[in-house]
């Protein structure tokens, strides 16, 4: 997102599944991209990175977390211009 323009964090129950949302206001990834961002160093520029340059891990380890608990992590474009970034796993069961 841009400098001052915050990020929007929800989580919500759909069905069997606990999905959380990262949304913000930046400039969205290209759709030739959106797949690509989640291999293993991939960098879709340093216009991304406010902080400096990334090494192209975080969406990748990110997918990898969620997989490992049945769940996965995907990209949406949102509405209005910006990203959406959900990750969803199961809920679960009282023990």
């Amino acid at each position: 997102s841009p400098s001052g323009m915050p990020l929007e964090v929800t989580a919500e129950i759909r069905g069997e599944e606990v999905v959380v949302s990262v949304m913000d206001r930046g400039i969205g990834i290209a759709e030739e991209d959106r797949e690509a961002i989640f291999e293993r160093f991939y960098q879709v520029g340093d216009v991304l990175h406010h902080g400096g340059p990334g090494l192209g891990l975080g969406l990748y380890i990110g997918r990898s977390i969620a997989e490992a608990h049945d769940g996965k992590l995907w990209y949406e474009p949102r509405n209005g211009g910006g990203s959406v970034f959900r990750f969803s796993v199961p809920v679960a069961s009282p023990s």
